[in-house]
């Protein structure tokens, strides 16, 4: 019988040291949740084709995270970045970004790639100044434009630019002696390309002729045509031999194929000057206009002839209203008049110009 009660007693003390070491793991385990791992609602960027020198927009929306980083930056983001936002970033080849968003369940990530085409060698497609000689005092425009170029920078400047110059723009100089502007465009690739422009300091200004045109440069004969100028810094202008302002216009009616000079003179006395050619289409000429005879019996046969030039179309017309078209510009005709005739040869061009010619043939 003790033997019985000392085993009962053994089997008590065992449950006792069984349930003492579950409690705790049972109150661990009701106590404790699973985390949830951090969920990426949103991970884009603006453009996923690019030319290289462009920037791209990353937008993302993170829930569940203590904390976000971006790989792939072209720096490292000094703030915290927050669950929710956006950034510029400038790739300079082809991309992938990766987003991870870390919390207390784990890690959970998503990329997004850029790629990036690398346009041609940087280049610099202009580079011009207003004018090339000046007083001294003056002020010029320097203006430039530039292809795949990461940084612009113009050496010969009286101070330097605080901040960097635009890719393509344009500033104001001022030259204080004969100055030549370098220009020096750099590609991403490293690469330097440069332009030279020289501005000179002048005691006098050359005179400049802006523009000359003609409203027409080919007339027919007997139209008119009007000369337009406009010339700064001289002191003297003209017109072949005719003397005129310095800006202004001027009707001519030119008899013949005519060239007009205008030439501007400086005040140091160097002349420069342009030309305008008028080329002066003829109008219809009737050469010759005869008849075989020009008296003649009744009914006999009489034959006209007539030679032209710069004509198109001939017509022959009689005083009594008879009218014979579409006559050669060279040709002949023969005609066996019953009465005194006169007889008209008309020749005409293309712009209805005419001349005439009359041969009056009497019948005895």
């Amino acid at each position: 019988m003790k033997k019985k009660i000392s085993i009962l007693k053994s089997v008590l003390l065992l449950a006792c040291i069984i349930s003492l070491f579950s409690l705790p793991m049972m109150v661990y385990g009701a106590s404790s949740t699973q985390k949830s791992l951090p969920k990426i609602n949103e991970f884009n960027v603006s453009e996923k084709n690019v030319s290289i020198g462009d920037t791209v927009i990353l937008t993302w929306d993170v829930e569940d995270a203590t904390s976000i980083k971006i790989l792939g930056l072209e720096k490292e983001e000094e703030d915290k970045l927050p669950l929710s936002g956006s950034l510029e970033a400038w790739p300079m080849a082809t991309t992938t970004y990766v987003l991870i968003a870390t919390g207390e369940g784990g890690t959970s990530s998503s990329s997004v790639t850029v790629n990036v085409d690398k346009v041609g060698d940087v280049s610099i497609d202009s580079f011009n100044v207003s004018a090339e000689k000046v007083l001294l005092g003056d002020t010029v425009n320097l203006s430039w434009k530039t292809s795949n170029a990461s940084m612009v920078t113009i050496l010969g400047l009286e101070k330097e630019e605080e901040d960097q110059l635009p890719l393509c723009g344009s500033i104001e100089a001022w030259p204080m002696a004969t100055t030549t502007y370098i220009i020096q465009a750099t590609g991403y690739n490293g690469e330097v390309v440069s332009k030279a422009i020289t501005v000179n300091i002048v005691d006098c200004l050359p005179a400049v002729i802006n523009s000359f045109t003609v409203s027409s440069e080919e007339i027919y004969e007997g139209n008119t045509v009007t000369l337009e100028w406009d010339v700064t810094d001289a002191v003297s202008v003209k017109i072949n031999d005719t003397e005129v302002d310095s800006s202004g216009a001027m009707d001519v009616t030119p008899v013949e194929t005519t060239t007009y000079v205008l030439s501007a003179t400086a005040a140091d006395g160097q002349v420069v000057s342009e030309s305008i050619t008028v080329t002066v289409i003829s109008g219809p000429r009737i050469i010759s206009f005869d008849a075989s005879a020009t008296t003649v019996s009744k009914g006999k046969l009489v034959t006209l002839t007539w030679t032209t030039e710069n004509a198109t179309e001939c017509v022959i017309l009689t005083d009594d209203g008879i009218k014979l078209p579409n006559r050669p510009i060279n040709g002949q005709i023969s005609v066996t008049p019953n009465k005194t005739r006169t007889y008209t040869l008309v020749a005409y061009n293309d712009n209805q110009i005419t001349d005439q010619k009359s041969i009056t043939i009497t019948v005895k």
